[in-house]
């Protein structure tokens, strides 16, 4: 799920990585969700304000959901 919400966050994005800045979302062992960012701007609180707005509005399409699955089943 991490790696999908991962791609919707860095398709909306874009102009903020193509800035230089990065982030990444992961789960670690115990099933936390991590939101990692780096970069060097005095923008950085506001993007996170905005990423964390989108994660907790962010709905999955089923397609992507039936893609990733798919993906998945092939590794």
């Amino acid at each position: 799920m991490a790696a999908i919400l991962g791609d919707v966050l860095r398709t909306e994005f874009y102009d903020a990585l193509t800035a230089g800045i990065r982030f990444s979302v992961i789960y670690d062992d115990e099933g936390n969700l991590i939101l990692q960012i780096s970069g060097y701007t005095e923008k950085m609180l506001d993007l996170l304000g905005h990423l964390l707005g989108r994660m907790k509005s962010c709905a999955i399409e089923e397609r992507l959901l039936s893609d990733y699955k798919e993906m998945v089943k092939c590794i």
